[in-house]
């Protein structure tokens, strides 16, 4: 068995095709997608036998990072498109590939990798773990009603999705721009978002076959300060439901206007439907909470192929400081077993590996990814027994680095 990149045209086609069938996916829908980022032997991986026939792919995403509190995102291999026809599943092939994929990014100095699963149990076997929940609201048009006047204070202008193709340049000053100065403050801000490059955003404004509608909010003075993107899904009858991809404002106001904005299509649709984090406690703003249906949902699953580097990639709330030692059990990445000693001061961390057994934590690297991506108080994992605590000092210590008061819940915008 060989772990290596898809390359050839006839390999990717393959590829390509093992993913259609796997997640049901129309032809249309997959040249569409292919078509704004294809697969290539840069981004593309599988596990070969000895006489080079695909057994198995998957999906790294181009240049994939995750936002932790700080300017700079963490490297994170964002996994995607796992497949495997039927005839070679429930070989061991998939873990295979996994195994080699791990060795590789951290080889190449890639501390995280993230994934969303067919299965949760199935990848928990690999050491990934829930990093986060989301909320999906579906909620009466009507309900918007109270903010159909904010929509009039600035302007809604349609994204130039046209544009933002082009040829692959940014233009300066473009749509493209406008998106990230309202996206990239909230997520530099939160635990575990994406570092959106134009692909990311072209695939946000999409819906199956074609581009979905987008609307940038430009505010009193002007200024880019909110965007929505949606589409309109018909559910027969004529019913219809607003199904919202993603709104974002840089403050109150303009969220209001977005408020509006939706209740301006009242005559279009019944209900508007979207995601927020779980503490987000929107019904609560409406003149009556019992229409608004609230599921929660488990959302991305993460994990740690480097503990020293993770620690020293990540940033941490500037008014933190502590330090810690734990005992990391890695069943599947041997090389991150052992014990470290964790180090945070002025929003930045050192990890350092010790000598002997002296931690004062011992944990698994499921337990560990959610620790470190906000999932989950160190304290209250002592109190399940998903950590084991000999020392205090250290427990203290990891509950005032990893989960300081006032640190947001984590909250990912984006599957892939």
């Amino acid at each position: 068995m060989q772990y290596k990149p898809i390359e050839g045209e006839q390999a990717l086609g393959t590829y390509s095709e093992m993913v259609r069938l796997a997640f049901n996916i129309s032809r249309e829908h997959m040249d569409f997608s292919q078509g704004i980022s294809p697969y290539t032997p840069e981004n593309s991986r599988g596990l070969f036998d000895d006489e080079g026939r695909l057994l198995c792919g998957m999906l790294i995403i181009d240049n994939g990072a995750l936002y932790f509190r700080g300017d700079e995102p963490v490297p994170t291999a964002l996994i995607s498109a796992v497949a495997s026809p039927p005839e070679h599943r429930r070989k061991g092939y998939i873990r295979q590939m996994f195994e080699g994929m791990f060795n590789e990014q951290r080889a190449a100095g890639v501390p995280l990798t993230a994934l969303y699963p067919f299965y949760f149990p199935f990848y928990r076997s690999f050491g990934y773990e829930l990093a986060h929940d989301a909320a999906e609201y579906k909620v009466k048009i009507e309900q918007f009603k109270p903010w159909r006047k904010a929509a009039e204070r600035g302007s809604f202008v349609p994204i130039d999705i046209e544009q933002m193709k082009g040829d692959g340049a940014e233009q300066p000053g473009g749509d493209l721009e406008k998106l990230n100065s309202i996206y990239v403050p909230w997520a530099r801000r939160n635990l575990g978002n994406v570092a959106r490059d134009r692909n990311w955003w072209l695939h946000k404004l999409s819906h199956r076959t074609q581009y979905a509608l987008g609307y940038l909010y430009y505010d009193s003075e002007g200024k880019a300060a909110g965007y929505i993107i949606y589409h309109l899904e018909d559910k027969g009858s004529w019913v219809r439901d607003m199904v919202i991809h993603e709104m974002r404002a840089l403050d109150r106001p303009s969220q209001e206007a977005l408020y509006g904005f939706i209740y301006n299509h009242d005559s279009q649709a019944q209900t508007a439907s979207f995601w927020a984090p779980i503490d987000a406690q929107f019904a609560g703003q409406l003149p009556d909470p019992r229409e608004a249906e609230v599921k929660v949902h488990a959302g991305y699953m993460l994990r740690l192929l480097d503990v020293e580097g993770a620690f020293c990639c990540r940033s941490f709330s500037p008014e933190v400081a502590g330090e810690f030692t734990f005992s990391l059990t890695d069943e599947m990445l041997s090389a991150n077993s052992g014990s470290y000693r964790v180090s945070v001061r002025d929003g930045r961390g050192t990890a350092e590996r010790l000598a002997g057994d002296e931690a004062g934590v011992e944990l698994d690297a499921r337990s560990l990814a959610q620790l470190y991506g906000g999932y989950a108080s160190p304290r209250r994992a002592a109190s399940l027994g998903q950590i084991k605590v000999s020392r205090e000092a250290d427990l203290e210590g990891m509950q005032a680095v990893l989960y300081p008061p006032g640190q947001p819940i984590p909250y990912m915008a984006d599957d892939f």
